[in-house]
């Protein structure tokens, strides 16, 4: 008897099974064969679903509907003849995957998009929570200090920071002085030494209290501004802040002491914010002694909320270096290429970066075209309405499309009335074409 099914498979699964003609999926999830009709059958989609992996970016994977004769588990052997229909993620993979894939292939949108935007906030947000447990074991912290540390700042408001952050939105309401924190980003002229983290933090207190992410110097119209230093360590502007106002209404606002917590954990971000490496680990040497040595809850908080920012995909390189894993090569340095290691992003002062559903909320990828990246002016070869241009953004992506029949223009410059197919596209994906 003819069987419908659904199955989730990579990218690259689709481009073998439109290549060689049979591929195996697993995971194969069978249904009456009226995929738009469960649209909103969740219960379908956790039984699809459940067995994904984690990932960065929605056209790494698509959804299948096809059909089998013989259904005896969840393995089925699928001929490109029984493929149904393929389908992606969203609108905006569809889009992606237009580019590349044959125009032959009707590429639709799956009706559980929804779902999966919702599944994949549900990955990214573990895997920030796991950075914790990262960095807990690179620093060797008190376990204690972890439930202390929950206690004051639970998963729950971490999770209120995530969703904001995701949405790409500028913070206003009524939040937590931590969602506050964790969505601050320094607009303002404050100094770039320690000073300027007290500024932030001072800035930071001022946003809750308003309920608003305000613009300008908001930290010099703090009593305790004048009274700071830009020679002063972090110990010596720590015990002039405890002496002010400010510390005991923030410590209401937080129930901890904010003044050492917020100003360690926004230096912390600064120091790396591209990801934990030894060699950031011993540029950070002094602030992470001064933490240990502390001994109390509100030092370990601050890494806490840094291995949160962070998440794994931060930490997870010295997280390895502390592990006894039976694969690495005894003694051997890791190899940096690894790491990700995410572009620099300039924020300009009052506006929010525009959000990316397929990004980490609180991390910048290389996803993104980098401004001194070479560009390849491209086009079909043929002349008038005919004329395709294009723009290749890599050695590799000029050679792939070279062997399309793509040609350069004159000395590479750009024409006028440059108007090439892939202008919106953000990164030409490097998986070989469906031809």
């Amino acid at each position: 008897m003819e069987q419908h099914c659904l199955a989730i498979v990579r990218r690259s699964d689709l481009i073998d099974l439109f290549k060689f003609g049979h591929l195996t999926v697993h995971q194969a999830i069978t249904f009456d064969g009226n995929v738009e009709k469960h649209a909103d059958d969740e219960r379908l989609f956790d039984l699809v679903t459940c067995r994904m992996n984690m990932y960065d970016y929605s056209f790494e994977y698509m959804l299948l509907h096809f059909t089998c004769s013989v259904y005896s588990g969840l393995s089925v052997n699928v001929t490109i003849e029984r493929l149904q229909a393929v389908y992606a993620f969203d609108e905006e993979t569809k889009r992606e995957f237009s580019l590349s894939f044959d125009k032959r292939i009707n590429l639709q949108v799956s009706p559980w998009a929804k779902f999966f935007d919702s599944r994949h906030k549900e990955m990214q947000f573990a895997q920030q929570l796991k950075g914790i447990d990262n960095i807990w074991r690179i620093l060797q912290l008190p376990r204690e200090h972890l439930k202390r540390c929950k206690d004051i700042v639970p998963y729950d408001i971490l999770k209120e920071a995530f969703e904001q952050q995701y949405t790409g939105m500028r913070l206003e309401g009524k939040h937590s002085i931590w969602v506050y924190l964790l969505r601050y980003e320094r607009h303002s002229y404050y100094p770039k030494e320690q000073m300027g983290f007290f500024c932030d933090m001072m800035h930071t207190y001022m946003n809750f209290a308003k309920e608003q992410v305000l613009d300008g110097e908001q930290a010099e119209k703090s009593n305790l501004y004048g009274q700071l230093s830009k020679e002063d360590n972090f110990i010596t502007l720590y015990q002039k802040a405890s002496k002010t106002p400010l510390s005991e209404l923030t410590h209401r606002a937080s129930n901890c002491d904010f003044i050492k917590v917020a100003p360690l954990f926004l230096l912390m971000k600064d120091l790396l914010a591209n990801g934990i490496t030894s060699q950031k680990l011993e540029e950070c040497k002094s602030q992470i002694a001064y933490a240990k040595e502390d001994l109390s809850p509100e030092s370990s908080l601050a890494f806490y909320l840094i291995g949160f920012i962070l998440g794994h995909d931060k930490t997870y390189y010295a997280y390895y270096d502390c592990l006894p894993l039976p694969f690495m090569k005894k003694g051997s340095e890791p190899t940096p290429s690894l790491i990700s290691q995410p572009q620099e992003r300039i924020n300009l002062p009052g506006k929010e970066s525009t959000p990316n559903k397929n990004k980490t909320p609180f991390q910048e990828k290389s996803y993104q075209k980098s401004e001194a990246s070479i560009i390849f002016y491209m086009h079909n070869g043929k002349k008038g309405k005919n004329r395709i241009q294009y723009e290749a953004h890599s050695e590799e992506e000029k050679i792939s499309k070279e062997k399309q029949g793509y040609k350069i223009y004159k000395d590479n410059k750009r024409p006028k009335g440059w108007d090439p197919v892939n202008a919106s596209n953000t990164c030409e994906d490097q998986h070989p074409t469906i031809l």
